[in-house]
């Protein structure tokens, strides 16, 4: 089950994802991993109270490395659900796959803030 973080209110919507993002980073870091391409946007608000933030995530490397860099997340972000996960090996003999994630992350809105810039 998810569970959303309190809003921060001395921070935006989008410093509070920024920190995040750094976050996941850091991850990404203490399990020897390197991110590809990591695209992110708000999407529009699921329900009154609730931020919503898609993001998609590229790597190759080891498949148990990737499966302990998606376990450190769900440890280190309870708010971050998988929408979909693609994994893809280039070839029988190849020890990396190539993984595509796609992460959805929740936040509670603060009093008064709203999903548009």
């Amino acid at each position: 089950m998810l569970k959303l973080p309190q809003p921060t209110p001395t921070l935006t919507r989008d410093e509070e994802h920024l920190q995040d993002l750094q976050g996941i980073f850091e991850v990404a870091r203490a399990n020897n991993l390197r991110l590809g391409q990591v695209d992110h946007q708000w999407a529009p608000d699921p329900k009154p109270g609730i931020r919503l933030h898609t993001m998609t995530v590229q790597m190759s490397d080891s498949y148990p490395r990737i499966r302990s860099f998606l376990h450190s997340m769900a440890e280190t972000f309870p708010h971050l659900g998988i929408h979909s996960l693609t994994v893809e090996r280039p070839d029988l003999q190849a020890t990396e796959v190539d993984t595509t994630f796609q992460f959805l992350m929740l936040y509670r809105a603060s009093a008064g803030s709203t999903n548009v810039d």
